[in-house]
């Protein structure tokens, strides 16, 4: 047959890689062999002791040797070649690798084969559940420790033996000596698992465990609640303060050094670096930087509206707010096509217990020269809507030392006592 086929022998082991493309194209002269008196899947076995001919001697005994070390396989008894089971050949191949140090002669065997109108091993037999586990849960274990670990078993599946009922459908044609041409080739079949349990592929966290222990009666078992518990990622976008404005009393000064903050920041990230006097485009931005950090501290709902759209439960129900193109929360109104500024028709709301809010009342305060309650809080609503904001402006003219200096009465002197002639 090797004659007929026109195979020649190997004599370099770099060849062997375009012996698998040789052995496809005698497997279609084969099948036009009219004189082969057998079936056409066993075209395949008839093929690899001609081709294990073409190999390296030594590679060829070296792995007979370690095969029958191993009790890998095992020749079939003669009692069991007229039995009536269901028989599958493995077509196996070689595969060569001379750049290992051992192993260097492996054989594949070929599970998924099938005649034109059989099926194979792999569409028989039961595939059961995907036990690999899932790369994310992978990457958080690898990521528990400083140091990982990771192991391989030696031919793990091959120490799991195989029922002998089973063992008819693992059957293999070898032949222990193919340069002896007078012999012809053995039926073998697997003693052991040849392609290993899924579960084998798996950390050992996920092998199945054996329970020898007696388990309890179920009507003595304790019942238990179980509490179901839900988790869910929330992201919160908090905007941090730069420092800690109650310990200042003057607004102008908070701005000030908010301004040099930022003015140091942008030099660090050497982006549009800034120099000479501040500018009021500068202060007003830190103006807004405050006032955005104030309405997250006590508005921390309402800066998360959408569509503006607000709860009824909120405080700020009734002020129907907004979000401006600055994120900041405006009053609501109908004074929408006014001919007047943004802050008189749609006031910014600040909440009535920011240290913020006081600073500001303070300096409209100043702007109409210390006047009273009517004069400052209007002065304070045409750019802000402070909720309760007049007991908060009566509070602060209070507390003024100027107006509490100017607005003192005078003390009354006591009248002294009568003299004692005018007694009767």
């Amino acid at each position: 047959m090797s004659k007929l086929l026109n195979l020649y022998p190997v004599k370099d082991s770099n060849n062997v890689i375009g012996l698998r493309k040789l052995y496809d194209i005698c497997k279609i002269q084969i099948r036009s062999l009219e004189t082969l008196n057998v079936t056409s899947g066993m075209y395949g076995h008839l093929l690899q002791p001609i081709l294990l001919k073409l190999l390296l001697e030594d590679l060829l005994l070296d792995f007979n040797r370690k095969q029958l070390e191993k009790k890998e396989g095992k020749l079939v008894p003669d009692s069991d070649s007229d039995s009536n089971n269901v028989t599958f050949y493995l077509p196996h191949r070689e595969v060569i690798r001379k750049d290992r140090p051992s192993s260097q002669l492996r054989i594949v065997y070929d599970a998924s084969s099938h005649d034109a109108n059989s099926p194979s091993l792999n569409s028989c037999l039961h595939i059961g559940p995907n036990l690999y586990p899932e790369i994310f849960d992978i990457l958080l274990r690898f990521r528990l420790n400083a140091l990982a670990f990771t192991a391989d078993m030696k031919q793990a599946f091959l120490q799991i033996m195989l029922n002998e009922e089973d063992r008819d459908v693992t059957k293999f044609l070898f032949s222990n000596d193919p340069f002896d041409e007078s012999q012809l080739p053995s039926v073998y079949w697997f003693t052991r698992v040849l392609f290993g349990p899924e579960w084998l592929r798996l950390p050992l966290e996920f092998w199945p465990e054996s329970n020898n222990e007696d388990s309890p009666n179920s009507p003595d078992l304790e019942y238990r609640k179980s509490n179901d518990i839900v988790q869910h990622e929330c992201i919160i976008e908090e905007r941090k303060s730069l420092f800690d404005i109650s310990k200042y009393s003057n607004l102008e000064k908070v701005l000030r050094i908010t301004t040099w903050q930022k003015r140091f920041i942008k030099m660090l990230k050497k982006s549009n670096v800034l120099h000479g006097p501040l500018t009021s485009e500068e202060l007003s931005e830190a103006e807004r930087f405050w006032k955005q950090v104030e309405q997250e501290k006590f508005f921390p709902e309402e800066k998360s509206l959408k569509d503006n759209k607000i709860e009824k439960e909120s405080p700020l129900y009734n002020y129907m707010p907004y979000l401006d193109e600055n994120g900041l929360i405006r009053l609501g109104g109908r004074l929408e096509f006014c001919n007047l500024s943004i802050d008189e028709k749609h006031p910014l709301i600040l909440p009535k217990n920011s240290w913020l809010t006081t600073l500001i009342v303070r300096r409209e305060h100043n702007k109409v020269m210390h006047g009273g309650t009517a004069s400052t809080l209007a002065q304070v609503r045409s750019n802000y809507w402070i909720p309760k904001g007049r007991q908060l402006v009566k509070k602060i003219i209070r507390n003024c030392f100027i107006c509490r200096k100017y607005l003192a009465k005078p003390i009354d002197q006591l009248t002294s006592p009568l003299p004692s002639d005018r007694i009767i």
